[in-house]
């Protein structure tokens, strides 16, 4: 064989080689990290997972922090918790891109607020309760400050739904109802007459001390409030409740409303680690309350003005990093938005809508005794609300 033919073979055969080499050779397609969000406590280490595709692209992976004081990553996605608060961690292969959302905390712990002098304990449920007619479904509101509105004036940030819609047709969600409107209805109280979610009523009984505009139990029933025999007039006690914490319906007696002394006892007498008990804030431009779990220390985030009724909300504005970091730490954020009823010109028989949006309204299961008929809400002061008006509903359930 002459050389010129070897050589020729040769550069033939690395030819073909090469193209084989080539044409096996794949560019990243994606870039995805399990899990994409994470609360660790400080001083925990965890292994990020990364996925390249296709298998038979470059596999070399690069990780980086946007916070070394807060978590570290090693260059297998190993990531050291450091300090509390937020980061992420961001991790890149060829054109694409990944990132997981990283929260630590001083230390895991099953967060509680105490509701009575027994050391009873409850957890709250992770948003306000809300309700689509159309399908009979319940479910909590996917965040804490989520709220629906009434999709104009209060416009809300829950797409296509409206507090305005009351119609058992309606296709949207609403998330203020009138006091005990579970659905469950005691045959033996003819006085009470509207229970149902979307029930609103602006018709006076004679005996307003009977049962102020049909809603609820009346003075005829052993139970005038939400508990004992009345109980499933709870929206808690009566439905299973979609959770989307855990992606599962919780069943019906899950959760429930607190009394009116225990909203009590939770606002004003209940003892913390810090001595804050709630603030007024904004948090992801909603203005409302934050509640403190009992062991809350205010290095984690400084509050201005905790344990006051009154004031504003400007003097603590959270971000969606801050308010991350309080929740994983216990913190409860309930969304003040108002009552919503309807009020009549005193010179004509016509109705209009009227929108308090002064105060936090949120039902319990008990009426003040001061008050007589009206019915207790919660989170404001010791105030009422005749059972009519439409308000806001957040359950908790009992801890062990």
């Amino acid at each position: 064989m002459k050389k010129t033919d070897f050589l020729s073979g040769l550069a033939i055969l690395l030819l073909v080689c090469a193209m084989v080499f080539t044409g096996c050779k794949k560019e990243v397609e994606s870039l995805t990290v399990d899990p994409i969000s994470i609360v660790l406590a400080v001083g925990e280490r965890y292994q990020l997972k990364a996925e390249v595709l296709p298998k038979k692209a470059p596999q070399e992976v690069e990780w980086y922090t946007s916070n070394p004081d807060v978590v570290s990553v090693d260059g297998n996605g190993v990531v050291t918790a450091l300090h509390f608060g937020v980061c992420n961690v961001k991790l890149y292969a060829g054109a694409s891109s990944a990132a997981c959302q990283i929260t630590v905390v001083r230390k895991k712990a099953e967060h509680f607020f105490t509701v009575n002098a027994n050391g009873d304990k409850i957890q709250f449920s992770p948003g306000n309760l809300q309700y689509q007619a159309s399908t009979n479904k319940w479910r909590f509101a996917e965040h804490t400050y989520d709220v629906v509105g009434d999709g104009g004036v209060h416009e809300g940030n829950v797409p296509g739904s409206d507090n305005l819609q009351v119609s058992m047709f309606y296709d949207g969600w609403i998330d203020q109802f009138s006091w005990a409107t579970s659905g469950w209805h005691d045959e033996r109280d003819s006085l009470n007459l509207y229970y149902y979610p979307w029930d609103y009523n602006f018709e006076e009984l004679p005996n307003k001390t009977d049962n102020r505009y049909g809603f609820g139990p009346s003075a005829f029933m052993p139970d005038v409030n939400l508990t004992g025999s009345s109980a499933r007039y709870d929206w808690g006690v009566n439905n299973p409740i979609y959770n989307p914490q855990t992606r599962t319906t919780d069943s019906a007696g899950t959760w429930r409303l607190l009394t009116a002394n225990e909203r009590d006892y939770l606002s004003f007498y209940r003892t913390t680690a810090s001595g804050v008990r709630f603030s007024r804030a904004n948090v992801h431009g909603v203005d409302g309350m934050v509640y403190f779990p009992d062991d809350w220390e205010m290095g984690i985030h400084f509050f201005k003005d905790p344990n006051l009724t009154s004031g504003g909300f400007t003097k603590n504005i959270l971000d969606d990093d801050e308010w991350m970091l309080c929740e994983a730490e216990g913190c409860v954020f309930l969304p003040w938005m108002g009552a919503l009823g309807y009020g009549r010109y005193s010179w004509q028989s016509m109705w209009f809508v009227f929108w308090n949006k002064r105060e936090g309204d949120y039902w319990t299961s008990t009426v003040i005794p001061e008050k007589n008929s009206l019915i207790h809400m919660m989170f404001n002061g010791p105030e009422g609300r005749y059972s009519c008006n439409k308000a806001s509903v957040r359950l908790v359930k009992m801890l062990p």
